[in-house]
């Protein structure tokens, strides 16, 4: 078992996703993707209230997408993405997100290219 600022984490010890997020199932903005990348604003200094949100912060000193945070706190991507949100509204993150259809043509593009080098 380890004890981590004010989580513990051991066999048997596991906190649903509907507790991190207050309930909530999705962010209020739907401008959140899976590949949206998000960083700390400099300027803000955060209030954030959680263990998830502080581990966020720490994580997003640079660009980060929504996956990867996913993946490095080991969470479910809805579950971040409401973590995520309430980062952003306070002002704590900032959001650069690409336009949708340039990324698909792009990953398009990229696809074709590596099934023309087979």
């Amino acid at each position: 078992m380890s004890v981590e600022g004010d989580r513990v984490d051991g066999p048997g010890d596991l906190v649903r996703p509907y507790v991190i997020t207050a309930g909530r199932t999705a962010p209020r903005t739907s401008t959140l993707r899976l590949e949206t990348v998000v960083e700390v604003c400099s300027s803000v200094a955060s209030s954030a209230a959680t263990f998830e949100h502080r581990a966020i912060l720490d994580l997003c000193v640079r660009p980060l997408s929504i996956a990867e945070l996913a993946a490095h706190l080991s969470v479910p991507v809805g579950v971040v993405s409401v973590l995520v949100d309430d980062l952003v509204s306070e002002g704590a993150l900032a959001v650069h997100t690409a336009e949708p259809i340039d990324l698909e043509i792009s990953a398009l593009q990229r696809m074709i290219e590596k099934v023309r080098a087979l």
